[in-house]
C-alpha cells in the first residue's frame, strides 16, 4: 500500500508537472523562440521534480536525495527519448503510440528515481 501510494504521488507531482511546464513553456514562447522556451522550462521543471520528488514523493527515513549532478545525468536519458518522441516519432506515429512511449519512459524513470533516491 506504501509503494501505491508514492506512485499515487509520483503521478500527481508528475501532472502538476507538465500543468507548470505548459503554462512556462506558453509564456516563454511569446518572448523568445519556442527552442529557448524549450531549454528553459526543460530546466526549470526538471529542478522543480528534483525537489518535490526529494520532498513530496520519496520522503521515507531511509530516502537519500542524490546530488542535483546524479538526478540530471539520471534522468537525461529519459528526457531525450521524450524529446525525440514528440520532435520525430509524432510525425510517423499516431497519438496513441507517442502517448505510449511517454508512459513507458514515465514508468521507467519511477523505477530510476526509486533507486537513485534509495527508497524501498
Amino acid at each position: 500500500m506504501k509503494r501505491l501510494r508514492r506512485f499515487g504521488r509520483y503521478g500527481a507531482l508528475g501532472t502538476v508537472n507538465a500543468v507548470l511546464s505548459y503554462v512556462i513553456f506558453v509564456s516563454l514562447a511569446l518572448v523568445v523562440s519556442q527552442l529557448m522556451a524549450s531549454i528553459i522550462t526543460e530546466i526549470c521543471m526538471q529542478l522543480f521534480r528534483y525537489y518535490g520528488l526529494g520532498r513530496f514523493v520519496f520522503t521515507g527515513g531511509n530516502a537519500q536525495r542524490p546530488t542535483l549532478l546524479a538526478y540530471f545525468l539520471a534522468v537525461l536519458p529519459g528526457s531525450l527519448v521524450l524529446f525525440l518522441n514528440v520532435a520525430i516519432l509524432a510525425q510517423f506515429t499516431p497519438a496513441y503510440i507517442t502517448g505510449a512511449i511517454s508512459l513507458v519512459v514515465a514508468i521507467l524513470y519511477y523505477q530510476v528515481l526509486k533507486r537513485l533516491y534509495r527508497a524501498h
